[in-house]
């Protein structure tokens, strides 16, 4: 279990016809990559070169970032963990190239690209965050704080803490370069880890979602969180009548999740989060 001190992850979403039945059954929509805002996320670059010189640069770049935040001296103890975390990883990949374990061209050379692209396009993807408070977020994925952000229990032996299909996130420069000749050799382990590399990374400029991904095989299809919904969250604009309907769903199957809402922290571009 990666990162064993994240308990809690988070989906933002709007409210819908489907959503007390699902919260019932512990399950949300796990959504091919092809209904993602960002179409490049999930991308393969199709580059006939790449030095490992470029890649270098570009880890030192996404270096310098990082460690710009991090001086952030307003960031809170889980921001700041989360930050250094990443930086850490860059510099033993930085360290890694340094020392010659990577070969130095990394490029595309093979029409066995389709199928790299056909086993990505096909998963089910369920897009969490480890953030309930962020109001880009609120804004953009959950109806402009017309939503809600449901909170779900990471727990030891569930889908959630199983690293075969729950993982952060990995912010980087570019989008991640494979040699397909490498990926049609490799064992059934080093296919996996391409596989993951491509569906685990995005653009650096997404850093702020705080983003981990449970992967499955069949997307656009509801299927179980492998967590326990444990909290819903009201958005700031929520409406009544829809907050009535959750209110008395939930007390009428006795369900054991916890109603919060949002609310405007005084004098701040910001909100809080307190029980409803």
């Amino acid at each position: 279990m990666i990162f064993p001190e994240v308990r809690s992850l988070y989906k933002y979403t709007s409210f819908s016809k489907h959503f007390l039945s699902n919260i019932k059954n512990n399950s949300l929509y796990f959504s091919k990559p092809e209904n993602f805002n960002d179409p490049i996320d999930c991308g393969i670059q199709l580059q006939k070169h790449i030095s490992s010189d470029v890649v270098l640069e570009d880890l030192k770049k996404s270096n310098r970032k990082f460690l710009s935040i991090l001086k952030n001296k307003n960031l809170n103890n889980s921001t700041r963990n989360y930050f250094s975390i990443l930086s850490n990883e860059n510099s033993i990949l930085l360290e890694k190239i340094k020392n010659g374990e990577f070969k130095d061209s990394w490029h595309h050379t093979s029409p066995n690209i389709d199928y790299l692209e056909k086993s990505i396009k096909s998963k089910g993807i369920l897009c969490l965050s480890e953030n309930n408070d962020n109001m880009l977020m609120w804004a953009h994925y959950a109806n402009n704080h017309k939503g809600l952000c449901i909170g779900i229990k990471r727990e030891k032996n569930t889908r959630l803490s199983n690293n075969n299909f729950t993982l952060p996130v990995r912010y980087t420069q570019r989008l991640p370069l494979i040699s397909t000749i490498e990926y049609t050799d490799g064992d059934e382990k080093y296919k996996r880890e391409i596989l993951r590399t491509l569906i685990y990374s995005k653009s650096i400029d997404w850093a702020y979602e705080r983003e981990w991904r449970s992967v499955i095989d069949a997307g656009n299809k509801v299927h179980s969180i492998g967590g326990r919904i444990f909290e819903i969250i009201f958005g700031l604009n929520t409406p009544s009548r829809t907050r009535s309907q959750i209110r008395n769903y939930i007390s009428r199957n006795n369900l054991n999740i916890k109603l919060r809402k949002s609310i405007i922290k005084n004098e701040s571009f910001s909100i809080a989060i307190i029980d409803d």
